[in-house]
């Protein structure tokens, strides 16, 4: 009987054991989330990349040969790359700019 009571207790410990380590891990994964999440919200408040308008190349045909800021040829509707440094010339029509970062 006394076999019995002991192996009892002895499991009744370990899984008490295995219940605490669970709940702290799981309370520390809770605090480490609260904070990636405070952080990712503090980087999105006032914060923005400035931008400026560019030119859009055009076939010659299309357009008027102009010595401007034209845009990055990968520029597209979901991503814009940095504004030109310098000035050149190449063919533009006045209806097709875009943006691009400063």
């Amino acid at each position: 009987m006394k076999k019995i009571t002991l192996s009892v207790c002895a499991v009744a410990i370990v899984a008490f054991a295995g219940v605490n380590v669970r709940m702290n891990m799981s309370r520390e994964n809770g605090k480490s989330s609260d904070l990636v999440l405070r952080n990712i919200k503090a980087l999105g408040q006032s914060e923005g990349t400035p931008a400026s308008s560019c030119a859009r190349r055009v076939a010659p045909n299309a357009g008027t040969l102009e010595y401007r800021i034209f845009c990055d040829s990968r520029t597209d509707a979901n991503t814009i790359y940095p504004c030109s440094t310098s000035s050149s010339w190449d063919y533009y029509a006045a209806s097709n700019s875009d943006r691009c970062t400063k």
